[in-house]
């Protein structure tokens, strides 16, 4: 993808792209269901739009997740699976006004024309920690959230007939970056892991809202990280 023109200098960010699921997977991915939120950029393609969004930096190279949609709009209104009715997703010209309700969350859309990031080669070579099991990274991944009060998060995916669950950020040192991953026992998708505090249990869930737990949010993957390399 072709980066953005400066006179006779290219101004492009070296980048990786990785594939995710569906719409929805990118709306979870940047729904912090706070304040804060960063919006997702578009490019015009001959199938509709492609939606990106910058993830992790691992040495000079960034991760962008995205996704494609024959539809966008200055906006996407997200809404998880809740009392309030199924999850959701719907392109919007105008941001909604007033209470949502649901926990739902409105993200920014910003379409450029050209796009900064570039895909470079060689690809990432990012290392891989193995956690001993899936409840404890989803506990460390609370316990990272919370230190800078926001919802914690995880990417899901398939890797040679096997299920992973994997977080980048619990362990960094200056720029060496590492993704520490778990394999997974529960199949299906879903949406969120929750915790309950009261049982010390961690489970997988489509729903969200529910008070008397801590949710993590799952970003499923049409594809694996392409340096992902598993004990």
């Amino acid at each position: 993808m072709a980066g953005v023109k400066g006179g006779k200098r290219e101004m492009a960010i070296p980048s990786q792209f990785v594939k995710l699921r569906s719409v929805h997977d990118m709306a979870r991915n940047v729904s912090t269901f706070g304040d804060l939120i960063r919006p997702i950029f578009a490019q015009k393609n001959q199938g509709g739009y492609r939606l990106m969004w910058p993830g992790a930096k691992i040495g000079e190279c960034r991760i962008v997740l995205y996704c494609e949609s024959k539809e966008i709009g200055n906006c996407l209104l997200y809404k998880p699976k809740s009392e309030f009715g199924e999850e959701s997703v719907e392109f919007m010209a105008v941001q909604p006004s007033g209470p949502q309700g649901g926990n739902a969350q409105c993200i920014p859309i910003l379409e450029l024309k050209n796009v900064p990031f570039e895909e470079k080669k060689p690809r990432i070579d990012a290392s891989c920690i193995e956690a001993r099991d899936s409840s404890q990274l989803i506990k460390a991944v609370i316990t990272k959230a919370m230190d800078h009060e926001t919802m914690g998060k995880v990417y899901v995916f398939s890797y040679k007939q096997a299920r992973y669950v994997a977080a980048f950020g619990l362990i960094d040192e200056d720029e060496l970056k590492f993704l520490t991953y778990s394999r997974l026992d529960e199949g299906g998708e879903f949406c969120f892991f929750r915790y309950n505090y009261s049982n010390d249990r961690v489970e997988p869930t489509n729903t969200f809202g529910d008070h008397s737990y801590i949710y993590v949010r799952v970003v499923n993957l049409a594809e694996p990280f392409p340096f992902f390399k598993p004990d």
